[in-house]
């Protein structure tokens, strides 16, 4: 992997990122794969998709305030005797590779990155669970896979809930849940949790700039459908 690398004066930027490939005594250059700011970009040789056949992916970052993880994923094409790049934006969420079940592909684990903002300020919009295969050139969602890790990661957004909903604006904590309670198929329980929340109170937000109340709620139903959980 070639890299340049600058100084600016916010920070060190790796430029003209490119990855050259030798297999069986032929070579294979990428073309320019971007910037990555202050962290030096990563290079991964793994099969995700036990196949047999290695991929090689590199991760760059693109600075600012939340943003943002990027990964280029290179997979080889017998036919065309080359690879074939994939693309992934995994905004804030970012990732990490963990063979969850100990078996076949390895588990990209990561988090919906779209519930930043949307109920209320990033600091308190966790993201729900996350969990994606490399397969066959594609990204493949496969959560609902994996329901223990969902169920865990339902338990750990409850238990926020619970401790902070007495001082704290939980609107995001109670989001991010209700999406996971989606992939697990307790949607009707969750809806009467979100129901108890509102008559006790919990929906209030400290400023007009997020739904709150009833409108909160006609709200989330409406992104979690947009996005694939209703």
């Amino acid at each position: 992997m070639y890299v340049k690398r600058t100084g600016t004066g916010t920070g060190t930027v790796y430029e003209k990122v490119r990855l050259t490939i030798t297999r069986n005594g032929r070579t294979w250059r990428s073309g320019r794969l971007g910037r990555s700011y202050f962290t030096r970009p990563k290079l991964n040789v793994r099969d995700l998709d036990a196949d047999g056949e290695l991929e090689v992916w590199v991760d760059t970052y693109t600075g600012g305030a939340h943003c943002c993880l990027q990964t280029r994923f290179f997979r080889w094409l017998p036919v065309r005797k080359a690879y074939a790049k994939t693309f992934r934006d995994w905004a804030d969420a970012g990732y990490r590779p963990k063979n969850l079940d100990g078996r076949g592909a390895v588990e990209l684990l990561s988090a919906d990155a779209r519930f930043a903002y949307v109920f209320t300020a990033f600091a308190g919009s966790p993201f729900p669970i996350q969990i994606w295969h490399f397969d066959g050139g594609r990204l493949r969602n496969v959560t609902q896979l994996f329901p223990g890790q969902v169920a865990l990661d339902a338990q750990q957004l409850w238990s926020a809930y619970l401790e902070h909903r007495r001082k704290d604006d939980v609107r995001g904590v109670l989001a991010a849940w209700l999406a996971d309670e989606y992939l697990l198929g307790r949607e009707d329980e969750g809806w009467l949790a979100i129901e108890t929340a509102l008559k006790r109170g919990d929906l209030q937000g400290p400023n007009g700039t997020w739904p709150t109340v009833k409108r909160y709620v006609l709200a989330l139903r409406a992104f979690l459908k947009r996005n694939g959980y209703g």
